[in-house]
This record gives structure tokens, sequence and C-alpha cells, in this order.
């Protein structure tokens, strides 16, 4: 197997986006996870409190599957670029997987025991269906990185998400990364009214279940945006 590398990882990320990009198949996807904290680096103007992290998970939220218009062959084109299929027995769902990279397709879980996989066969591809993704795909918006025009979810969204998923990760450095990024990004939203405004509003539009366990995992990382977080709150709300 080849030597993963940091660089190799950062082209080969931005050779798949550019050629998804260039099918138009980009329209149809979100690109959540990791990746999104270097896109919003960028974004930012590349401020030293948001780390790049160069995580080798690549993961595309498909938020409306039937509202795809143009197929695209993805399979065929992740041959290409020299990924492999490789197949999860317990989730019945295919990744693509390549030394430096595996790219992983997802939907919004709509209700509890549905379909461990869902088929799309407008893109070749079978998504795997998670809890929690509406609140990223209700809530995007549309960048460059490295030239490329991708849509991923709103900063605010997205900080509010890590905090949201942090307690379902089995893995304490997967845990920690999210806390992590929630921290980072989301006291960097603090310093602009705007963006500060968008984490309440949008925290603001939660179940209840889902701002009891924002807020509990917020506690234990951000003083102030949990501070934020309670301003949101009506009175006599979920704190209690």
């Amino acid at each position: 197997m080849r030597e993963r590398s940091v660089d190799g990882r950062h082209k080969l990320f931005v050779d798949m986006l550019s050629g998804l990009g260039k099918a138009g198949v980009l329209e149809n996807l979100i690109l959540i996870g990791g990746w999104c904290q270097n896109v919003y680096k960028v974004y930012f103007g590349d401020p030293p409190e948001i780390s790049t992290l160069r995580t080798a998970d690549v993961d595309f939220l498909i938020p409306n599957p039937r509202k795809i218009g143009k197929g695209f062959d993805l399979p065929r084109f992740f041959k290409s670029i020299g990924f492999d299929e490789e197949f999860s027995v317990m989730g019945g769902y295919v990744k693509y997987v390549h030394p430096e990279l595996e790219i992983e397709f997802l939907v919004p879980e709509l209700g509890r025991g549905s379909e461990k996989s869902h088929e799309v066969k407008e893109l070749g591809v079978t998504a795997q269906p998670l809890r929690y993704l509406t609140l990223l795909g209700a809530h995007t918006m549309k960048t460059k990185f490295c030239g490329v025009e991708l849509v991923v979810p709103e900063p605010a969204a997205f900080v509010l998400d890590k905090l949201l998923v942090a307690r379902e990760r089995k893995k304490p450095d997967k845990r920690e990364n999210d806390l992590r990024a929630a921290r980072q990004i989301g006291e960097y939203l603090l310093r602009d009214r705007i963006h500060e405004e968008r984490i309440g509003l949008i925290f603001s539009s939660l179940p209840a279940s889902w701002k009891r366990r924002i807020l509990e995992e917020a506690s234990q990382c951000s003083k102030d945006l949990c501070d934020v977080l309670k301003q949101a709150l009506p009175s006599g709300s979920v704190q209690g």
C-alpha cells in the first residue's frame, strides 16, 4: 500500500472535488464532516484560531435523493481516480477507499428503524442513513475551495451539529475532535454579530431534546458558546 501523505491527501481531495464539480454532481451534494473545517478556514481568511484537519474521511450528504435531476456514474468516476469499492456488511452500503481518502455518502434518517442503506440510483451509490443530518441539510451555503464551488453547512449549523453528535461517537478521539471543532469555530463565530445571531436562531429552531444535548456538550467545551445558547432559549424551556 502506498504511504499516506498530507500533501497527497489534500491534492486528491481537491482533484476529486474538481472532477465532481465539472460533472455537475456537487450541486446535489453537501460536504459535511471534518473537511468542512478546512473549507471554513479558507472562507474566513485563514485565521490561526481554526486548525487545519487532514482527515482521511470524506462525507457527502445527499439531502434530497429524489430531486436529483442529472444522473452520473459515481462508482465509475471514483474507480478512474484510483478508488476501490468497499462493502459494509453491517450497514449494507458501499464506501470508496483510496490509500489517502475514504468517501461515504449519507442521507438523513427519517424515523427510527429505517432501512440500513438507501440506494441512490441516479448516482449509482448506496448511502447510509444517519440521525440529525436534517440540521445540516436545512442550513447551507455555497463557497469556493481551491477554485471549486461546493455546498457546505453554514458554520453555525456545523458547530451545533458537532455538539449534537459528539455523544454518539464510540471512539474518544472522535468525540474530542468534534468538541474541539465546535469550540474553535464556535468561539470564532462569536466575534461577528451576524454569525452569533445565526447560532442563536438555528439553535432556537431545534427540538427540545436536541437543545438539551447541545447545551450539555457546550457546557463542557466552551463557556462563551454555552452562554450564547442559553440566551437564545425562551424562559422556562429545556434547561429544567
